[in-house]
């Protein structure tokens, strides 16, 4: 049985914890034991965009429920990595209109989206978050941040009463409801990547081996006075810099071991802990140019930087129904515009993804971006039907475009 769903997820610690939404992972019991195994994609800038790429790694599941909340926990299997993760917290901005921003892969596509909307009502006692954010397949499981740039939620999808969609308003998991549900398994996040506060500075340490081949050069031997003058070896070429993994920087060295016996090493590590500064040498002349070094050291996360988006890919829910009901069928054109959010320009219009379209003699709709950027031009057609039959044309769709700063 082949399961082919898509969702999203985030890296929640630096050894690879996964977290996500619990209807995300299909039961296990339905496929045979070896058979069974989850693939993540990471994200990669696509020229102006972010797009999950090959190749994937494999995830472990350590939890997944759906039950009192819809969390999932994974593992990137095999993996010596140090990845950069998001910070967790529990509070967010309550007053005022506030716009939240939730990324996700909208549709199962593989550009990474944003939506972005305010908090429509706060969790209760055993009641998830309410956004009026929109979200659609492939959207469960993303991150939801708050004004800080910290994770509060986990996305869920769109709220249904009685199996009827709620338009644009969507549920998320808080992340205290998270950390209760996992119960035990959480307790990895604790203090390095969640706490309560906001406001709490964590700064997690712990140790990582970094794999990398150094040069080697010759140690000068003693030589006889006559000789004196032969050319001095240069020892700035056989250093090399080792950048410590993405988003980390090195607090402090603490071993390295070669698999060439008869190599010495020396280690430098600045104060701004950016690189390591590895020097190789040997008095031995049969040695090769190049060891491979296994190098302990002590990471620790590096603040963000906060710097302005130089792009945005977002969605934008778009819905329209025709139930005007004349002598005969109604057949009417629509042109319709979305304004592009404050402070940006549309760049490129990239997909419509239809929920649902019925009566619409236009198959659908024809959108554009306007001259001067600050709108996509929405067109189609509905059809409704007579007064003794009163079916109605309606559109339900997600619009998916590229925006960048306003010059």
């Amino acid at each position: 049985m082949d399961f082919h769903e898509r969702g999203t997820g985030f890296v929640a610690s630096p050894d690879g914890l996964v977290l996500s939404a619990g209807h995300n992972i299909p039961d296990k019991s339905l496929f045979d034991e070896d058979g069974f195994f989850i693939e993540g994609y990471f994200p990669a800038k696509d020229q102006d965009a972010l797009s999950a790429v090959d190749p994937p790694v494999e995830l472990e599941v350590i939890t997944a429920t759906q039950s009192p909340y819809d969390v999932s926990l994974l593992r990137i299997k095999n993996s010596d990595t140090v990845r950069p993760f998001l910070r967790l917290c529990d509070n967010y901005k309550r007053a005022g209109n506030f716009d939240f921003v939730v990324l996700g892969y909208q549709g199962g596509d593989r550009i990474l989206t944003s939506n972005y909307g305010p908090v429509m009502a706060g969790a209760g006692a055993t009641s998830s978050i309410l956004v009026q954010i929109p979200l659609n397949k492939g959207n469960s499981g993303g991150p939801i941040f708050n004004e800080l740039g910290m994770v509060f939620g986990i996305a869920i999808g769109e709220k249904t009463v009685g199996s009827e969609r709620m338009q644009s308003t969507s549920i998320a998991v808080p992340m205290s409801k998270v950390m209760q549900t996992l119960g035990d398994a959480s307790k990895p996040l604790a203090g390095v990547s969640y706490d309560p506060d906001c406001g709490k500075q964590l700064k997690p340490q712990f140790t990582a081996l970094i794999e990398s081949p150094i040069k080697v050069g010759r140690e000068p031997r003693p030589v006889a006075a006559e000789v004196i003058t032969t050319e001095t070896i240069d020892y700035s070429k056989v250093v090399k810099e080792i950048p410590p993994p993405t988003g980390y920087k090195v607090v402090a060295y603490k071993s390295i071991k070669v698999d060439q016996p008869g190599v010495k090493t020396e280690i430098f590590v600045p104060k701004d802990g950016s690189k390591i500064f590895v020097k190789g040498t040997s008095k031995e002349p049969k040695l090769p140019t190049s060891v491979n070094a296994n190098i302990e050291v002590l990471l620790e996360p590096t603040s963000p930087k906060n710097a302005a988006p130089s792009f945005r890919v977002q969605t934008f829910p778009y819905s329209k129904t025709l139930d005007t009901h004349n002598i005969e069928i109604t057949s009417k054109d629509f042109k319709d515009t979305i304004p592009a959010p404050e402070g940006f320009v549309f760049k490129e219009f990239l997909k419509i993804d239809y929920v649902s379209l019925n009566h619409s003699p236009s198959k659908g709709a024809n959108v554009q971006i306007s001259p001067d950027g600050k709108a996509l031009l929405v067109s189609y057609s509905l059809q409704s039907g007579p007064i003794y039959d009163q079916w109605r044309g309606w559109i339900d769709a997600f619009i998916t475009a590229k925006l960048e700063p306003k010059p």
